[in-house]
């Protein structure tokens, strides 16, 4: 190698689009397997809905018994429900705002405990003191995916909850306004609520990177079904590399960079930001390190794999 700065440690990393199931169910069948290419919108699992129709036809069986509004209490009450009305309005838009918030957290969680697991597959020695390290990173990740998630959750019923009094408020408000001008509308009919398939579809072309699910498990809504590896577009890659933190100065944005892979095939590479401080992934290293991003001029390969940087043009 040229001279320049070696990184202690680098993984090609990528974006990879996480597929989740839009219910919750017991999956049925699988139609994939990790390495293969699938395309946009091809059926890629089926989940059982037997439970989720019977909960469907239960929630509509109850809307209908229903019983409407007092016509005469809402028009006594006309000035209290247009206050109401304004309140909810308020709340609606503060839980809103919160909702957003926390799924935003929750996908960058989800992506963390994605990253943890693809870093803990390039370790070869299932024995290693890196491997249990990687391991304990991975549940760690989890913990927190899965905390986020129930906040996330949490928050969603609340907005839901929020969204259902304004409803409620309003048709009061209408009601008032139509009994005092003796024109009463005719309740609605109790909605029908969407029936799902169960079927989930890949959501752009690309290659099956790893299945986190087997046939016979209950998926949860919003979890990680399988990730899948985008197709056609090399900014999609980069590399992390972990350097010393004596090499720091050393270092600048924008310097060319030679990346090799196991295969021995050469990229060409840019140093695109300078992180922080961050533990090396192996536990047996000693010393203090940062991270940088590298991009990628051209090439792809596997998230998760190991590589070699070497900064060739830093401030020596």
């Amino acid at each position: 190698w040229p001279r320049g700065i070696e990184s202690s440690y680098a993984v090609l990393d990528g974006s990879v689009s996480v597929v989740t199931a839009e219910v919750s169910g017991p999956l049925a069948q699988l139609l994939v397997h990790e390495g293969d290419e699938v395309h946009a919108g091809d059926e890629i699992a089926r989940l059982d809905m037997t439970s989720y129709s019977r909960e469907v036809r239960d929630a509509e069986r109850e809307i209908s018994s229903l019983r409407g509004p007092d016509m005469e209490t809402i028009a006594t009450r006309l000035k209290e429900a247009q206050a109401a009305e304004q309140d909810a309005i308020a709340r609606l838009a503060t839980v809103r705002q919160e909702e957003e918030a926390k799924e935003r957290q929750m996908e960058a969680l989800v992506m963390q405990h994605v990253q943890a697991q693809l870093a803990m597959r390039s370790l070869g020695d299932v024995t290693s003191e890196a491997y249990r390290a990687a391991l304990r990173k991975v549940e760690k990740a989890r913990k927190n995916m899965e905390e986020a998630k129930e906040a996330y959750e949490a928050s969603s019923r609340i907005r839901a909850e929020v969204t259902r009094e304004l409803a409620r408020i309003r048709q009061e408000v209408q009601e008032a306004r139509a009994k005092g001008e003796g024109r009463t509308k005719k309740p609605a009919s109790a909605p029908r609520l969407e029936e799902k398939t169960g079927i989930v579809r890949a959501p752009c072309d690309g290659t099956v990177l790893r299945i986190s699910a087997k046939e016979g498990e209950t998926i949860v809504a919003g979890d990680p079904l399988l990730l899948l590896l985008p197709k056609g577009s090399n900014a999609t890659f980069w590399v992390k590399a972990w350097f010393l933190q004596d090499q720091r100065s050393r270092i600048k944005e924008g310097a060319l960079c030679r990346i090799e892979k196991e295969d021995g095939t050469v990229l060409a590479g840019r140093v695109e930001k300078i992180g922080g401080n961050e533990p090396h992934p192996r536990a047996d290293e000693k010393g203090a390190f940062f991270t940088l991003t590298v991009t990628i001029k051209d090439g792809e390969g596997k998230p998760g794999e190991n590589v070699r940087c070497r900064i060739e043009n830093s401030l020596l």
